[in-house]
């Protein structure tokens, strides 16, 4: 019946004025039948639209959601890299010392003791060692 309701509404629109009375007697119809047709047709098209909305509306929360949570994953692990690179990770371009403690400037104390033990172990063995250090 449906289908019936959505063909007239089509059909009506597509006739003029004066072919109206002439497919109405056609088809049995009056012009109240055509009325409540339309009004039919569009509300189940609005509660269609209204359904389709919803549900994109809860799928696209539901990927919001997945990418919030993946997001969270991906700054823990950043955190978890840059805590570990710039607080553990001794980096050769700067003496061997961690990036925070150059930053901290805690790198002069290790590098000037570092420098003493060099020295030492070169004084002990000077054979292992080359004329320009390390």
């Amino acid at each position: 019946m449906a289908e019936e309701k959505v063909r007239v509404v089509l059909a009506v629109a597509a006739v003029s004025e004066q072919e109206l009375d002439e497919f109405l007697r056609r088809e049995g119809l009056y012009q109240e039948d055509v009325d409540r047709f339309l009004k039919d047709v569009r509300n189940a098209a609005i509660a269609g639209l209204m359904r389709q909305k919803k549900s994109l509306r809860s799928d696209d929360h539901k990927r919001i959601n997945e990418l919030k949570r993946e997001l969270k994953r991906m700054w823990a692990w950043n955190e978890r890299w840059v805590a570990k690179h710039n607080g553990e990770h001794r980096h050769s371009v700067i003496g061997l010392v961690t990036p925070n403690g150059r930053h901290e400037r805690c790198d002069i104390d290790v590098l000037l003791a570092r420098r003493d033990v060099d020295a030492a172990a070169q004084r002990r063995n000077a054979a292992r060692w080359n004329k320009n250090g390390r």
